[in-house]
């Protein structure tokens, strides 16, 4: 129910809905993960992680936990934390395209180009449709000064998603 509520807009709704649940079964990952989502819906990060976090509590090591961690402190802005987290993520479940892209985008923001490249480029390697980890790629790209290169991860992009494409723009203008 919690989740419904959540979908059709009713954020404290379904998070009412939530909490009955976690009073009944207070050990609930998948109830306390569903809390997570709607405080990060409702912009509320510092809920969100805390949510989280009695998550991984309950699941240490959880990958998926990990990473949604690991990007909501990315999201506070203390971007060292998001790193060494999101590394542990990775470290755990080497397999998980979501986890290497938010490392990525996180080491991106820190302004660690190389290492960024590298973690995106292993998103894109596991999930190569992955069209926020080439869009974040080709940002990188450009960042560190390699045009042709981001121009080719842009057309990759196009190719994945030609509707996304704004008809006013032309590849000249990155």
């Amino acid at each position: 129910l919690g989740n419904a509520l959540a979908g059709l807009g009713d954020l404290s709704g379904s998070l009412a809905a939530l909490r009955s649940s976690l009073e009944l079964e207070p050990a609930n990952v998948i109830a306390l993960d569903s809390v997570a989502k709607v405080y990060l819906l409702a912009g509320e990060l510092v809920q969100a992680e805390r949510a989280w976090r009695a998550a991984l509590e309950i699941s240490p090591g959880d990958p998926q936990l990990l990473t949604a961690i690991g990007s909501v402190v990315g999201a506070q802005n203390r971007t060292t934390e998001a790193v060494e987290i999101l590394r542990e993520a990775v470290a755990r479940a080497p397999e998980d395209a979501k986890a290497w892209a938010q490392l990525g985008s996180v080491l991106f923001v820190r302004d660690d180009l190389g290492s960024a490249s590298e973690a995106l480029r292993r998103a894109l390697a596991l999930a190569p449709e992955d069209r926020g980890a080439r869009h974040q790629l080709s940002m990188v790209l450009l960042a560190r000064g390699d045009r042709d290169a981001a121009v080719r991860e842009l057309e990759r992009l196009l190719v994945l998603d030609p509707l996304q494409w704004d008809d006013s723009k032309s590849w000249n203008d990155f």
